[in-house]
């Protein structure tokens, strides 16, 4: 093969190399910017100040505003947040609980998929998806009693009475819970290098 040739063909690869990385890096750029364009038009604009409600369930005890796809509505205060009856706990672990509320004001409590954390930390990780239509306004986490297995609905929350009461229930006003919101920032230079 000519020495033309072989250059012509290393410069080819070259270009389509660098096209298949600028390619990726704008992909990754539109998710990220997707990501915040979602986050502004479907947020919270104060503190709802989550803390029990009547033993087993979950509350806002401040009205607050949210931006729900760009619209503004109000979540008056005292809105229940129902656990439901499903999630169970082992003994000694912890779960999460994703806070949120639609257009029409609904506020919904969805537990994670993974309910047996070993840590805190980890039950946060594994905080769902934000349902479709809804705006993320926090998460509590729930350890179980020492021993005992908890059952939403069943076993009250830290701080209530009934069942066998979570030794531990921490509430977040927040918004991008383990960055499942907004994840990673962007970078062009782990797309572009070489």
């Amino acid at each position: 093969m000519p020495a033309t040739d072989i250059s012509d063909t290393f410069v080819h690869q070259k270009n389509q190399d660098a096209f298949t990385n600028l390619l990726a890096a704008l992909t990754a750029l539109e998710t990220l910017v997707n990501a915040l364009r979602t986050h502004v038009l479907s947020q919270s604009l104060g503190n709802p100040t989550f803390a029990i409600d009547t033993n087993f369930d979950i509350k806002n005890t401040e009205p607050i505003s949210y931006l729900n796809g760009g619209t503004l509505k109000t979540l008056a205060d005292n809105t229940n947040f129902n656990t439901g009856t499903a999630a169970v706990i082992t003994a000694d672990k912890w779960a999460s609980v994703l806070l949120s509320v639609s257009s029409t004001g609904t506020a919904t409590a969805t537990w994670s998929a993974t309910l047996n954390a070993a840590t805190e930390a980890l039950a946060i990780a594994a905080l769902p998806a934000i349902p479709a239509g809804h705006t993320p306004l926090g998460y509590a986490t729930v350890l179980t009693g020492s021993g005992v297995t908890w059952t939403a609905g069943t076993s009250a929350l830290a701080g209530g009475t009934g069942g066998t009461p979570a030794t531990t229930t921490n509430y977040y006003n927040e918004v991008n819970p383990d960055a499942m919101v907004i994840g990673s920032g962007f970078s062009a230079a782990t797309y572009l290098a070489a």
